[in-house]
């Protein structure tokens, strides 16, 4: 709700925004964005005990920094930019792998089961990592195609990235001849159509 979301921003204070301001600069993000996730209940509550003098030596926000690294990484325009923030954002979800397994270690407990709810949840981790790898050449397509959306070689790159997903290749040349203005275009348009059509022909 909007009052509520302007009640809490409210509740922030210099300290709060000079740290948005600090996260902000380090991902390329605008302050408001960070501004709004520090403004959670349960952020705020995190936040001040970070801030007094005997307080938590670290600040952690796992799901928000997701969003924070998600964002970051949607609207980013160079490659510079993208390259930090999606190291930043694949050594963070290590990071959480990496601590999970060392805590199970340190414990002296016996090895998890397969079917337990840490092992589940370290499966996921696990999962959630290699999904974002794997993601990386489609993301770093997005930033290409926002520098220049009119770029017909990145249009059939991105294609050609799809390969076996027939349903996202037809997405992606439909997108192209719709956003492509031959006027701005950096290569041929009518190379976009042809390379549709050719996929069409060759999948019936």
């Amino acid at each position: 709700d909007v009052y509520v979301r302007g009640m809490a921003l409210a509740l922030l204070d210099a300290r709060h925004k000079y740290m948005a301001k600090v996260i902000a600069t380090s991902f390329g993000m605008a302050a408001p964005a960070v501004e709004e996730v520090l403004a959670s209940e349960e952020n705020l509550h995190a936040a001040e005990d970070f801030f007094r003098a005997d307080g938590a030596p670290k600040l952690l926000f796992y799901r928000q920094a997701r969003d924070v690294y998600d964002e970051g990484i949607s609207s980013v325009l160079t490659v510079r930019d993208f390259s930090m923030i999606f190291d930043a954002y694949s050594q963070f979800e290590e990071s959480l792998i990496t601590a999970q397994i060392d805590a199970q270690q340190q414990s002296g407990a016996p090895p998890l089961a397969e079917d337990s709810p840490e092992q589940l949840d370290l499966d996921m981790r696990l999962a959630r990592l290699e999904r974002l790898m794997e993601r990386r050449p489609e993301l770093l397509s997005s930033v290409l195609l926002r520098q220049n959306p009119h770029a017909v070689h990145e249009w059939i790159k991105r294609a050609a990235l799809f390969d076996g997903q027939p349903a996202k290749v037809i997405h992606t040349y439909a997108t192209a001849v719709k956003t492509v203005d031959p006027d701005k275009a950096v290569g041929k348009p009518h190379t976009l159509w042809l390379a549709f059509a050719k996929f069409y022909e060759q999948h019936n």
